[in-house]
Order: C-alpha cells, then structure tokens, then sequence
C-alpha cells in the first residue's frame, strides 16, 4: 500500500484495522516503528509492533478519527486527531476508548508516506514518566 498523503496513510491504517488486516496494518508503518502501547509501554520495531496489533485486532475493534490535523514540513508530518475505538474483547467485554493522539510519519525515498512515531494516548504518557 502506497499512501500518497499523511492523511491517506492514517485512513488506510484504519481501514485495515478495521477489516481485521494485520499485513495492511503493518504495511504502513517503517521498519523501525515506535508505538506507544499503552502509557508506560512502548512497542519498537515491527516484530513489536506485530505483536501490539495481533493483540488489538483480536478485540474486533472498529477505529475512526472523529477530528484531525496534519502539519507537513518537508519529509515529515506531525498528524493529530481526537479517535475513538469500540470492539469486544475475547470474553464478551465491551470497550470503548478514545482520546486526542499524534502521529509522526516520513515521506519514503520510493514515494508514499509510512508512519514512524505513534502515541495515540496524547499527554496521558507523561503521567507514565513520573516527574
């Protein structure tokens, strides 16, 4: 998958996690990826990240961005959104979530965008951090 523009590449990771894809989810991301997980966990690389989402796309989950953002300078974008995901975990369980987060993503030397930084949990890291 090429994403042609930092929005695409972010409408394309939803929509593959969405349809429950983990190959189209992880297509978007560099090699080198970071994710914060969760507020005090941090997913690096994508054997990690394959990790995350195995884990995520098993709650059936449905994710959208309610309201975003994108900052362009050069080969970087600073992508920012409020997002809500719902989905069922594996014993029944509803859940619900959502919260303000950013993205950084960098322009391939091939063409398209992938997504090098994600913290989806906003300022809810630095309560992580401790000081």
């Amino acid at each position: 998958m090429i994403a042609e523009h930092p929005l695409d590449a972010v409408r394309l990771v939803d929509e593959a996690f969405n349809r429950g894809d983990l190959e189209g989810v992880l297509a978007l991301y560099e090699e080198g990826a970071v994710m914060v997980y969760k507020p005090g966990t941090v997913y690096r690389g994508k054997a990690e990240l394959r990790e995350a989402f195995t884990g995520l796309l098993s709650l059936k989950a449905t994710a959208r961005q309610e309201q975003t953002f994108v900052l362009e300078a050069g080969d970087l974008a600073l992508f920012t959104s409020r997002w809500t995901v719902k989905g069922t975990t594996p014993d029944g369980k509803v859940i619900a979530r959502g919260g303000c987060g950013s993205t950084t993503l960098r322009r391939q030397a091939q063409g398209g965008w992938r997504i090098a930084i994600e913290n989806s949990w906003g300022e809810a890291v630095l309560d992580s951090v401790g000081g």
